[in-house]
């Protein structure tokens, strides 16, 4: 689809074509570091998850022990 609407554009508007074209390293290079970005946020946040799972585990086992021994 891609190629297709390039070429028509390349025929009809050329100069507008190429200029559009001439963009599209600038566009990818954009759409990769925002990917790589959004990766690296997701992975602090999936650490912080893990550290707060950790957390309540440990909260909810101590209750567990106080309720056990009729606290």
């Amino acid at each position: 689809m891609f190629v297709c609407g390039a070429a028509i554009a390349i025929v009809v508007r050329w100069k507008m074509a190429l200029v559009i074209l001439a963009s599209l390293p600038i566009i990818g290079g954009v759409i990769i570091l925002f990917i790589y970005l959004i990766h690296e946020r997701d992975s602090i946040f999936q650490c912080l998850y893990e550290k707060a799972d950790t957390s309540a585990h440990q909260a909810l086992n101590s209750i567990k022990t106080v309720k056990a021994m009729n606290g």
